[in-house]
């Protein structure tokens, strides 16, 4: 993954963005209920709409000291709020990329493609089929990875299995619940 993409996930990331989109935003209240003895929402109003460049047409500055600051408030106050837009529409990128198309895959499992799920022929998807099928479809790994692993558990469950049990069709090994009929 991308520095970007890690970066956007990151919540550490979200935060430091909403933080900073606060701090600006309580900046402009306190102009307008400070200096302009506006009211709390018109103040939020003022703020926002600065920010957000859509302009304060509604609430202008007045006195020189004042246009400064305005002046100041949306150069600085812009960039604040395209990173937060930024960080939060990447984050709803991510969140739809991993999310909703693992969701529409879901809900669009047609009899094809549970059958090519049922990976051990049992008529029957278990949810390790469908979780290593998804995977695959999805491009996340290759289907050799997937075998390459299962084969390695297998060992290893196997050998637990001898040691734990006396007979081949041993009650121990386990056995993950929950399937879907094909």
């Amino acid at each position: 993954r991308s520095c970007l993409a890690r970066c956007m996930r990151s919540g550490s990331t979200r935060r430091f963005a909403a933080g900073l989109l606060a701090l600006w935003v309580a900046g402009g209240v306190l102009y307008g209920k400070l200096y302009q003895e506006w009211s709390t929402t018109e103040s939020f109003y003022f703020a926002v709409l600065t920010m957000s460049t859509f302009g304060s047409g509604h609430h202008p500055a007045t006195g020189s000291g004042a246009q400064v600051f305005v002046t100041l408030y949306i150069i600085s106050g812009v960039p604040v709020f395209l990173y937060a837009m930024g960080v939060y529409s990447g984050a709803l990128v991510i969140f739809l990329q991993k999310y909703a198309h693992g969701w529409l895959m879901v809900n669009r499992l047609s009899p094809t493609i549970a059958a090519e799920l049922d990976t051990d022929g049992d008529g029957l998807v278990e949810w390790d089929e469908y979780f290593e099928g998804m995977l695959v479809r999805l491009g996340y790994c290759r289907a050799s990875e997937i075998e390459r692993i299962r084969n390695s558990f297998k060992e290893k469950l196997h050998d637990l299995d001898k040691k734990h049990c006396q007979s081949n069709a041993c009650p121990c090994t386990p056995r993950i619940s929950g399937a879907a009929r094909l």
